[in-house]
């Protein structure tokens, strides 16, 4: 066969709670490294379905995503798979702890790593500065309008740091796509 569907691999499903424990608990498992990756996956979707408003979690799910389609079309090895994901959900642990460490709000903190991770100089000061924008547009959920007057002050927000309009269109982009995601996700 030429792709691996993960749907179909055999070995039982385990789901874990992401925590620190979490990482250590997979390596100790005797279970193929396969049905560890399945089970890896599934954890994280269902903590992202259970956590449905936390654009953390469903950026990990994202991020999960890729490495399961990468996987089933044998982009990438078993072993690089799983890689992925512990330094995934290692990450996810890390920002989980900054955010309680900052005090922010899950939608500052997940635009202020965003933004980290993108290397935007000023992070937290550009985050709060976006946040402002949200409460300036309340309605951008349900009003086109609002939603567009969003963006465009979010680009220029973002356009005080970074140089390059098309990195900062796709910066927002990304940032949008998360956050309608989670609001798909609220109205389940």
């Amino acid at each position: 066969k030429e792709n691996i569907d993960l749907e179909y691999l055999k070995g039982g499903t385990e789901i874990y709670e992401l925590n620190d424990k979490t990482i250590e608990l997979i390596k100790n498992n005797q279970k193929p490294d396969n049905v560890k990756i399945i089970n890896l996956i599934k954890s994280i979707q269902k903590q992202a379905e259970e956590n449905s408003g936390d654009l953390i979690l469903i950026s990990l799910q994202d991020k999960a995503q890729a490495i399961q389609e990468n996987y089933e079309d044998r982009i990438i090895t078993t072993e690089e798979a799983l890689a992925q994901l512990e330094n995934n959900i290692k990450e996810h642990l890390e920002k989980e702890r900054k955010k309680k460490e900052k005090g922010f709000d899950s939608l500052t903190f997940f635009i202020n790593s965003l933004l980290e991770e993108n290397k935007i100089a000023e992070s937290e000061k550009l985050a709060k500065e976006m946040i402002e924008s949200f409460s300036k547009y309340p309605n951008w959920k349900a009003s086109e309008k609002e939603t567009r007057e969003l963006r465009e002050s979010l680009y220029f927000t973002v356009l005080t740091q970074v140089d390059d309009v098309d990195y900062a269109c796709k910066l927002i982009d990304n940032l949008f796509n998360i956050l309608i995601k989670a609001n798909e996700n609220l109205a389940r």
